[in-house]
């Protein structure tokens, strides 16, 4: 009897913890006691972690599931991050089965309700955080299962960045013309040429302006013709090596007033101009001349500052989504 108690206890298998988490989850999920969830949720992730591996991905999808059809996309959310952190911390390699049970998690996370594109942005860029710099078709194809995801639910922008980042030409097209249904068409080509830009492919960008001129020629009336025009010479000048400083001057009343389009050119110059530094020799005197007009009694230099700052959070919009781990 004494050597019976003596023994010590056999620790429990990563099986047995994980239905005795199920069990408590299951009953917090009935409570809706959504913040215990994802405390529990964290507890068993660092028990898998210590044994190297990461939780099922079937126990994952069985609360997001709940989750989603309750409407508690941020706490959805928590689930899939919870799933992709791990596996970055473990170094796992972002091939085979860990890509493919991480776009299991993106399609049950967009089941039924369309999901706020800031809960998915979070989830994306944890993915990337792993993703990083890999280059390999089974990543080409998460960023296009992604992009197509998200065209589904109208996140036509956000998806664009996607599709130009693996250089689908022919998806980025669809992608524009499925958005005219919802957006004016010059905007469109304005954001198409502009990525295709920022991820430093000139001919795709020439080639889409093109196509998609000649595509709603029959409605050009609708276009702001200089915001056109802006962009059919800017690829010119961007094809012949020409400097953009007075270009940029001559036109900055129609930059500001579609301010995305001054995001480009620190892609611009970084992809097609290697002896330039944009925000010292071109940016600071642009947001000198755009603000000097307006704001001639107040703080100037306050107010670039904030302008600088107010096109960095605009730029985002645009950057594709790799810029942010560089």
């Amino acid at each position: 009897m004494e050597n019976h108690r003596s023994e010590k206890r056999k620790p429990k298998s990563l099986e047995q913890i994980t239905k005795i988490f199920d069990s408590r989850i299951q009953t917090c999920l009935e409570e809706k006691d959504y913040y215990q969830v994802s405390q529990l949720l964290k507890t068993l992730a660092a028990r898998y972690k210590d044994q190297h591996t990461v939780i099922p991905v079937d126990f994952l999808i069985s609360i997001i599931t709940v989750l989603v059809k309750e409407g508690k996309f941020n706490e959805a959310l928590d689930v899939g991050i919870v799933s992709v952190d791990p596996v970055n911390d473990l170094n796992l390699k972002p091939q085979g089965e860990y890509l493919e049970r991480t776009k299991l998690l993106i399609e049950k996370m967009n089941q039924g309700e369309k999901t706020p594109l800031e809960t998915q942005s979070l989830l994306y860029k944890a993915i990337l955080r792993w993703v990083k710099k890999e280059k390999s078709t089974e990543i080409n194809s998460l960023y296009q299962f992604i992009g197509n995801n998200l065209q589904k639910q109208n996140y036509f922008l956000p998806a664009l960045k996607y599709f130009t980042m693996i250089g689908d030409y022919d998806s980025a097209l669809n992608c524009g013309i499925s958005w005219s249904s919802i957006e004016k068409k010059d905007i469109i080509i304005s954001h198409i040429v502009s990525q295709w830009l920022i991820v430093g492919n000139l001919e795709f960008a020439k080639s889409s302006f093109s196509q998609l001129i000649e595509k709603w020629k029959l409605i050009e009336n609708n276009f702001d013709q200089n915001l056109i025009s802006f962009l059919k010479d800017t690829l010119i000048l961007i094809e012949n090596g020409k400097p953009l400083e007075n270009w940029i001057q001559i036109n900055k009343e129609l930059i500001q007033k579609y301010s995305f389009l001054s995001t480009i050119f620190p892609f611009v110059l970084r992809k097609f101009y290697k002896n330039s530094n944009p925000i010292n020799s071109i940016f600071s005197e642009m947001f000198k001349s755009l603000f000097s007009e307006n704001n001639n009694n107040t703080g100037t230099n306050n107010n670039q500052l904030q302008f600088l700052e107010q096109m960095t959070s605009n730029s985002n919009e645009l950057i594709p989504f790799d810029e942010e781990y560089d």
